[in-house]
């Protein structure tokens, strides 16, 4: 093997190590047990609670777990009764306004990598499985 490709091997060990820290720590643990407890997702090694949230918290675990970002609008539009607004970033009151204005798909925004096709589909969905790493 190069030293290259060993490298990047223990650069993705290392960063696997990290994420699996944050994972176990409270704003991760939190957001997925109260996403769970909403029904939007489930996830096979947390288990759903009645947990209160910061959407800080939620951004922050959604750095962790992407698909965070493709439910986050219809978990602000349909089940916030867990949500604590803290701060709304300017990019999620923009996919937040679109999609209170009704706008076309095609010119909602981008909403961190995730395009208006699957945060959309979100909104009024069953929950889905999500399993753990």
């Amino acid at each position: 093997m190069s030293a290259n490709i060993e490298h990047i091997l223990a650069q993705a060990k290392l960063q696997s190590a990290r994420d699996a820290e944050l994972k176990s720590m409270p704003f991760y643990q939190n957001t997925m047990a109260m996403i769970g407890h909403v029904g939007l997702l489930v996830h096979n090694r947390i288990k759903p609670r009645i947990v209160n949230v910061t959407l800080t918290d939620i951004i922050k675990a959604a750095a962790l777990e992407p698909r965070i970002f493709e439910i986050l609008p219809a978990l602000l539009i349909e089940r916030n009764d867990f949500v604590l607004i803290d701060e709304v970033p300017d990019d999620l009151t923009e996919v937040l306004d679109a999609i209170n204005q009704n706008q076309p798909i095609h010119k909602m925004p981008i909403l961190r990598g995730t395009t208006p096709e699957k945060y959309i589909k979100w909104l009024q969905q069953k929950k889905h499985q999500l399993s753990g790493e």
